[in-house]
């Protein structure tokens, strides 16, 4: 059939099959290609079910449409719709990150980790921090808060083990409006 009815987390969506498969290799054109119908999930009124955000499914539809990401100006829910897109498995939609930080941005993700133990952080090829804070500000960001801890090397309590005494984190929030 030409007309697919999807239920995205109770949303329901129709479009054509042509722009469900229309990325190769994604979930999509794997579910809509390599799977016989009748092994896909499907609610109670027989539209193929995905258990994932309804809202959000949009923006994956229509980038699927023209693969052209356009978002609202305002637009809160970039990291969630990164990690639909990352669910998907639609690279060009994934690497949002790659608008900012370009080249910068290593997209290997916990390379000392098995991908059985997979995280979605990324991790960027400056040596300097300062660098970073530069490409989010020419790319319109700007910083809303920020949250540390500093190392205890200087407290005088003894008990503390090596690791506990040079543990520490910085994290910045940038936020483009």
């Amino acid at each position: 059939p030409d007309i697919v009815e999807l239920n995205v987390g109770g949303q329901v969506y129709v479009t054509r099959r042509c722009t469900v498969v229309s990325v190769p290799d994604s979930l999509l054109w794997r579910m809509f290609t390599q799977q016989q119908p009748q092994e896909l999930a499907r609610d109670s009124k027989g539209r193929f079910f995905l258990d994932r955000d309804g809202f959000l499914f949009r923006y994956i539809l229509d980038y699927l449409r023209d693969l052209q990401l356009v978002l609202p100006d305002y637009f809160p829910e970039r990291s969630r719709l990164q990690r639909e897109a990352e669910y998907f498995e639609l690279p060009e939609l994934t690497s949002l990150a790659k608008e900012v930080f370009g080249d910068t941005l290593n997209e290997s993700r916990d390379p000392d980790r098995p991908p059985e133990r997979y995280t979605s952080r990324y991790y960027l090829k400056f040596n300097f921090l300062e660098q970073a804070f530069d490409k989010l500000s020419e790319s319109g960001f700007h910083m809303v808060a920020c949250s540390s801890t500093g190392t205890c090397a200087f407290a005088s309590s003894t008990d503390q083990s090596e690791d506990k005494i040079w543990t520490s984190y910085t994290e910045y929030v940038f936020c483009r409006e």
